[in-house]
């Protein structure tokens, strides 16, 4: 699989790799909602709640596919939002550089010293956690019931102070 060659390599990328990556994290996401929109449509209050990523808001040197794919997904939840409404509120999430195994596997052996220099650098001190996330998509889910068409950043500040 191609998908972590670096954004300059054009030719290294696997077409096959970006339509995977874009079946996965778009038509996918998409498919589901379709699908769950009957149901949503029946309840009290239903909100969908979609995960983007940091990479799809702002250039990086993540790989062009994921990036790509998170940037259609911000996309895609703002068109939702507006195709849905008023009875179904459609937000995402936009998780910074996360804890856990899946940065551990791409930071490799400079996990340690790249998180903590990444947290020295966010205003609240720290990398995101699953729980971080967890609690955003609750909030928007229970709390924010006047929220739609939204991506809410879920990085500490990082990416509104650098």
């Amino acid at each position: 699989m191609t998908i972590d060659v670096p954004p300059s390599d054009l030719d290294g990328l696997d077409l096959a790799d970006w339509d995977r990556v874009f079946a996965v994290n778009v038509r996918g996401m998409f498919c589901v909602t379709r699908a769950c929109v009957p149901l949503l449509r029946a309840a009290p209050s239903a909100a969908v709640v979609n995960t983007a990523s940091i990479a799809g808001l702002r250039p990086g040197p993540q790989p062009f596919p994921y990036a790509a794919s998170k940037a259609a997904v911000a996309n895609l939840t703002r068109t939702l939002a507006g195709a849905l409404g008023p009875a179904i509120r459609v937000n995402a999430v936009a998780p910074g550089w996360m804890e856990g195994d899946w940065m551990r596997a791409r930071l490799g052996d400079n996990y340690q010293r790249l998180m903590e220099r990444r947290a020295r650098m966010t205003p609240l001190g720290r990398c995101v956690t699953a729980e971080d996330v967890a609690a955003t998509i609750v909030s928007l889910v229970v709390s924010n019931p006047f929220v739609t068409g939204e991506v809410v950043v879920v990085d500490g500040g990082y990416s509104a102070t650098t």
